[in-house]
């Protein structure tokens, strides 16, 4: 959807543009480089602010929810929501009852400290400095291998084609399998609809046939599956 993809496009912004902020800070830190200038240094504390909090919210806010609002199965945009802030919400939950666990260990541990927020403050600042150093040196690790391997790779059209030759029987195999899931999906839903007709459900039957008929995958599975005879179309309902 538009708004996931504005969403991703400002994740790759926000990453970005601290190339370019580093160097303008380091600048801005040195004052026989800037003359000691006040405001330059305020402008970039504001841009740090500003990076800081849209990147907390996409983070923790608008990535999850828009990641699991397109993995949604309903009909509406209301439905969809809901199914993302519910299961946002079980994940918020864990995250807090971890939480709540983690800081009373922390308190237990602690001789005489029991309501001294120092030391989770300092704990957690720690913890997310380690995690922070963890992934940048995995992610860089691998890029710093991964990426000039793969452009070798890439420039070569004979280790190219080589590598598509090998991939390309465990793709044929997963097309076929992805086709005949299809293939079943579209039939169940056909029975379903013949089985829900004059009942409250055959709103939702026939919603699901017509999407399924929307979709340019499954569009081709339902052209087959109408023109075959009534014979070969009949599916026991108890099977699904």
């Amino acid at each position: 959807s538009p708004l996931s993809f504005l969403a991703s496009l400002a994740g790759f912004l926000c990453a970005l543009s601290i190339v370019s902020l580093v160097p303008l800070d380091i600048y801005a830190s040195v004052p026989e480089l800037n003359d000691g200038d006040r405001d330059a240094r305020a402008a970039l504390q504001e841009l740090w602010n500003f990076l800081y909090w849209v990147t907390f919210w996409l983070t923790w806010a608008v990535c999850p929810l828009l990641m699991y609002y397109e993995d949604a199965g309903g009909f509406t945009w209301g439905a969809r929501l809901k199914t993302s802030l519910i299961i946002n919400g079980r994940w918020f939950l864990l995250y807090l009852v971890i939480g709540v666990v983690g800081t009373i260990l922390i308190w237990s541990s602690e001789e005489g400290s029991w309501w001294d927020f120092s030391v989770v403050f300092k704990l957690a600042i720690a913890a997310s400095n380690a995690w922070g150093l963890f992934l940048v040196s995995t992610l860089m690790g691998y890029g710093l291998v991964g990426v000039p391997r793969t452009l070798w790779q890439a420039a070569s059209y004979r280790e190219a084609l080589e590598m598509n030759y090998a991939r390309a029987p465990a793709f044929h195999e997963e097309k076929v399998s992805a086709m005949y899931e299809v293939d079943d999906i579209v039939r169940d839903v056909q029975v379903a609809v013949a089985a829900s007709s004059g009942t409250s459900r055959a709103e939702f039957a026939n919603q699901m046939w017509h999407e399924l008929e929307r979709d340019p995958i499954s569009a081709e599975a339902c052209r087959s599956f109408t023109s075959m005879s009534p014979s070969r179309r009949q599916v026991p309902v108890a099977s699904l």
